[in-house]
């Protein structure tokens, strides 16, 4: 083969690559795909549940916002109960397996410029029915980085907007009216989660029988792990404790 001819062949094969891998990249990098569905399991019979507690003195509430039309609120971004138990932790199996989920509405509400509940978790498309019982105007920003962000406003009392979320994330709600407003929507792609209350318990069923990583996250003290085993007869119990500052 004549060196000319060997150029012509060589350019060829390399616009054939270039183009290959440009189809590749076309085809891997698309934000909006969304996630492949892993094989739903069976629901089991066993129970994880137990409590969060806050290793400190107990921080006092704080009072933020406040203007014509609401007065100020508490700050729950740090609420510890009259216990020593932590509110507003998300309890999540790590990696918890993938089992049917019955997907009734659940609602965020705003009423005296404040999301009620601070803490929501949903499972993957379950809807979100974002509510006002307040006569003024909210924007609600919800700050996705792996679902497709929303920023949508409501301005009346019942204004009702319904959200959904396809992939697994925590996501921060603020109000940029109201900057105070603060909130946070987790969701997660098996329905092996809770929020603690007013009590610090926690109580996950359903699970099916193995050994499992429970996590704590609350949105100021980080995140907390612990394994556990639970069979059908027998429910484990965890206990989480955040240090205070």
């Amino acid at each position: 083969m004549n060196s000319a001819r060997k150029k012509l062949l060589n350019w060829t094969v390399g616009i054939l690559m270039l183009g290959a891998a440009g189809v590749l990249i076309a085809t891997f990098d698309k934000g909006d795909s969304k996630p492949v569905p892993r094989p739903v399991v069976a629901a089991g019979n066993g129970v994880v549940q137990g409590i969060v507690k806050f290793d400190g003195p107990r921080p006092p509430v704080q009072m933020i916002g406040g203007c014509k039309e609401c007065v100020p609120v508490p700050d729950e971004s740090t609420a510890v109960n009259a216990d020593g138990t932590l509110k507003n932790v998300v309890i999540y199996v790590k990696d918890g397996p993938n089992v049917a989920a019955d997907n009734p509405p659940l609602v965020m509400d705003q009423k005296g410029c404040r999301y009620i509940p601070h803490i929501l978790a949903a499972h993957i498309d379950e809807p979100i029915d974002v509510t006002s019982h307040d006569a003024t105007m909210h924007n609600v920003d919800v700050q996705s980085s792996i679902n497709p962000p929303q920023n949508f406003s409501e301005s009346f009392v019942d204004d009702t907007f319904r959200l959904s979320f396809a992939k697994p994330e925590i996501m921060h709600v603020k109000c940029d009216v109201h900057p105070w407003m603060s909130a946070n929507i987790c969701v997660f792609d098996h329905p092996f989660f809770a929020v603690t209350g007013d009590d610090g318990k926690f109580r996950i069923p359903r699970l099916p029988s193995g050994s499992y990583t429970l996590v704590a996250w609350h949105e100021r003290y980080g995140s907390l792990e612990q394994s556990f085993t639970v069979a059908d007869d027998k429910p484990a119990d965890v206990t989480f404790e955040y240090k205070g500052p």
